[in-house]
């Protein structure tokens, strides 16, 4: 979460993992968990990087993925997005109650 607000600028609420892969490249291993998220506050602000695009799931298929990251785009492909998110934000408004 720290690095979403440090190069983005925004907020997330962070569900539950996706994915755990671990994956051999050329130059060493990788292990990558990948977890679902909602923004919270703020929208996506560039800082570190020169583009930001956002794909709907149906378009996950169409993209180049490296190869750590195919399990879990595969997962998002056939997850019931909306519901997650619709757990998340509760989750999110739950929290803020509770900050109160």
């Amino acid at each position: 979460m720290r690095e979403i607000h440090e190069e983005l600028r925004c907020s997330i609420q962070v569900g539950s993992r996706i994915e755990t892969t671990t994956y051999e490249y050329d130059f060493g291993t990788i292990q990558l968990t990948t977890y679902y998220a909602v923004l919270t506050d703020g929208h996506p602000t560039l800082t570190e990087h020169s583009h930001l695009t956002w794909f709907g799931q149906d378009q996950l298929a169409d993209l180049d993925w490296a190869p750590a990251d195919i399990p879990a785009a595969k997962a998002l492909q056939q997850a019931d997005l909306h519901e997650i998110e619709a757990r998340l934000q509760a989750g999110a408004a739950a929290s803020a109650d509770n900050d109160d």
